[in-house]
């Protein structure tokens, strides 16, 4: 975030950028391609392909494009000095109370109006170049090459365009071809997938009888008789209209009974649970609340929603809470993809992809399934679709995400409902953001509404600067949208509401939004493996944890959905603390609390605050404090080695530490092993348990700081991290 300015004039930007008018197609620069050139056709369905050897990459490559981008704050800002009287717009501002006035008197200014332009601008399908990506993938497919047939293939289905007559079936041609390839790959759920798109946009016809074997065979591997007896019926039934020659269609049929009657010795038919999206990702097992709360479905029943006057609302704990335990499991109300991210993750869920599915309109994005595809659309992605790379030419800051939270909640329920959002709340301040009810839902824009936004503290600068952003997003709808109420310029009242909705959640955004993560792994080269950013989300209970330095919570991404898990034991009535980016032993007090007022408005007085705890590498590593078991106090080992007899210099009792010794020094040396594997990139299955029981041990024995405290909540993180979104690299990439 940039410093907020205290006029107009100053709001801080950097010079105005223009975008390139004429720039070579962004997926063709973003990818690469083999030189070759192959048939244009569907490859053969041979059972004995092979599958690749060495490096699996299952995720699109991409070669990042850095576009300018585009200050539309400067732009309005120079276009104010040129043809308006700056004192004049910054009285009329200045004397804005709401921001449904804030946007009006912006929105209705001629001069500003016009210098936010807005451009229909997006990547655009392409069908040369989907037929060429196919042919060179068709010929990949050939040399046995899965792995690069498949990246192919998925760049051909990205850039296909939709049939519009049965002489344009490109894209279920691609969509075939890399059903071939998945069923290759032994990928059964996500041929099928494949196979289903193919059929829903126009495969030929006297190619069908391919697609339904193929379809026949993956049922079959997946021990689904039924599904397998019908798919090879149905190929022998689509044989009939192949144009085939009569002795290949005899053979073609002949083979096709064999399989049926293979399919007819099935026994124990399993179940099928298994979804696409359950193999579009990169996490573990996704975890569940066992017990959640009855108010707040996301968190588990051993947490509680109070208020206190310094803190507001926040997160207490009814029980003792150990170490690793999962707290809070949500589901984001909104989340964004990163543009650099856009073809690597799923649009709707952020999950990393590996049989992509398309937009139906553009090549900018992609999903991770048929119904994430159905879902993006729906909620967002319909208003975005022709406008996304002008956003993404644009600095928006997270604008995207708060539009994407005003179309999830429905312009016309907005507008139909707009007195049910006030500018100011008084209602209880605990219950804001419940429902009728007594519910806090993660997916109602009610309790996203009610998040704080801190207008009261901006200076007029950050509130110009964010209602020009508003404008902005509001006349990217003006042209994405053909049916009104925002499609033409005389609905004002109801672009005022919609804006002022944008503008709210452009300011309560920096506050309450959390990024989705990936941890970016290489195994062997622990120090080098980093945690990355994939987008912001913004989740409605999240966003209740307050901050500490010192957190006793830690988040992690399956997904968009965050599992919070306590990183410490945690005594009943305590309250849970995220941290806001200010970690202790990385960051200076000075520099937290700077960081911390400034983007949050608060002065932490947590206590590695209010106790000045040092840096890491002053942190004590060697001897540690451990508690007086009379005062808690801390008990300092006896320079002479005499434990026996040691007497607490803060209440003077006289106490035996030799049973606490020998307990932390077993303990110390089991993890110490342990740790040394982890770095080493050796994880067990018995690793978190390990890091989990040295950790309870340290919070009943020792006094904080500590070194080997940090240390093994580090290490737990990395367990916690692998078992999340996690990208595996091997040791030579």
């Amino acid at each position: 975030m940039e410093t907020p300015a205290t006029s107009l004039n100053g709001v801080e930007s950097s010079p105005s950028k223009t975008v390139q008018e004429e720039k070579v197609h962004p997926v063709v620069e973003r990818i690469s391609l083999p030189e070759e050139k192959g048939e244009n056709e569907e490859p053969e369905d041979k059972e004995d392909s092979k599958k690749d050897v060495g490096k699996q990459q299952n995720e699109i490559d991409e070669i990042e494009l850095e576009f300018p981008k585009v200050d539309v704050v400067e732009a309005v800002k120079v276009a104010i000095q040129q043809y308006d009287n700056v004192d004049n717009v910054n009285a009329v501002f200045s004397a804005c109370k709401t921001d449904i006035e804030r946007f009006r008197v912006l929105y209705s200014n001629p001069v500003i109006y016009d210098a936010v332009e807005i451009k229909e601008d997006y990547i655009s399908k392409d069908l040369e170049m989907a037929k060429k990506l196919r042919t060179d993938g068709n010929e990949k497919f050939k040399a046995k090459q899965n792995t690069a047939a498949l990246q192919l293939y998925s760049k051909s289905i990205i850039m296909a365009p939709l049939p519009k007559d049965n002489n344009s079936p490109e894209l279920s041609l691609a969509f075939a071809n890399r059903s071939a390839v998945l069923y290759h790959l032994e990928k059964y759920i996500l041929c099928l997938q494949d196979i289903k798109m193919a059929l829903k946009y126009q495969y030929p016809e006297k190619l069908k009888y391919k697609l339904y074997e193929r379809k026949g065979k993956c049922y079959y591997y997946l021990k689904q008789k039924e599904e397998a007896i019908t798919a090879f019926e149905d190929s022998m039934e689509h044989l009939e209209n192949s144009g085939l020659d009569e002795n290949k269609s005899e053979a073609i049929e002949n083979d096709i009974i064999k399989q049926v009657m293979k399919a007819r010795k099935i026994k124990n038919t399993v179940p099928l649970t298994k979804k696409v999206q359950d193999f579009n990702h990169c996490h573990g097992t996704v975890p569940k609340i066992c017990n959640p709360s009855p108010e707040i479905p996301c968190t588990s029943d051993s947490l509680v929603l109070k208020y206190s006057p310094d803190r507001g609302r926040g997160i207490y704990t009814t029980k003792d809470v150990e170490v690793g335990e999962l707290l809070i499991f949500e589901k984001p109300y909104a989340s964004v993809v990163l543009e650099s991210y856009d073809l690597t993750h799923c649009c709707n869920c952020s999950n990393r992809v590996f049989a992509p599915i398309p937009c139906e309109y553009c090549s900018g994005i992609i999903f991770c399934s048929e119904e994430c595809q159905i879902e993006g659309w729906k909620l967002y992605h319909f208003a975005e679709c022709k406008v996304l790379q002008t956003m993404h030419n644009t600095e928006l800051g997270l604008g995207h995400l708060a539009l994407r939270m005003v179309l999830k909640a429905g312009l016309q329920n907005i507008l139909q409902n707009s007195k049910k959002y006030p500018e100011k709340i008084k209602s209880d301040v605990l219950r804001m953001g419940f429902n009728k009810d007594g519910i806090y839902s993660s997916d109602d824009y009610d309790a996203v509404y009610t998040l704080v936004k801190h207008s009261e503290k901006r200076t007029l600068g950050d509130l110009f600067k964010r209602t020009v952003m508003a404008i902005f997003l509001v006349k990217c709808l003006e042209k994405s949208l053909t049916a009104q109420p925002l499609a033409s310029k005389s609905h004002l009242p109801e672009k005022c509401i919609i804006g002022s909705h944008i503008l709210r959640h452009i300011q309560m955004l920096p506050c309450n939004a959390h990024e989705v993560s990936e941890l970016d792994y290489r195994q062997f080269d622990l120090p080098n493996s980093q945690t990355v950013e994939i987008g912001p989300a913004i989740y409605a209970t999240l966003s209740l944890i307050n901050h500490s330095c010192d957190p006793n919570v830690v988040r992690h991404s399956y997904g968009n959905n965050c599992a919070v898990r306590a990183i410490r034991n945690i005594p009943k009535g305590t309250e849970i603390f995220d941290n806001y980016g200010a970690l202790s032993p990385l960051c200076s007090k000075k520099d937290r609390q700077e960081k911390l007022m400034y983007q949050y408005y608060f002065k932490c007085s947590c206590k590695a605050c209010i106790e000045n705890w040092p840096l890491y590498f002053n942190i004590p590593s060697e001897v540690p404090f451990f508690y007086c078991e009379k005062c808690s106090g801390p008990l300092v080992v006896p320079e002479d080695g005499k434990t026996q007899r040691t007497m607490c210099e803060k209440c003077r009792y006289v106490q035996d530490m030799t049973p606490k010794i020998d307990v932390f020094m077993r303990s110390d040396e089991i993890f110490t092993k342990k740790l040394k594997e982890i770095v080493k990139g050796e994880v067990t299955s018995d690793a978190l348990d390990v890091l989990t029981n040295h950790l309870r041990t340290l919070d009943r024995l020792i006094v904080r700081p500590f070194a080997d405290y940090n240390d093994c909540q580090e290490a737990i993180k990395q367990c916690l991290n692998l078992q999340a979104n996690c990208k595996k690299r091997d040791i030579y990439n």
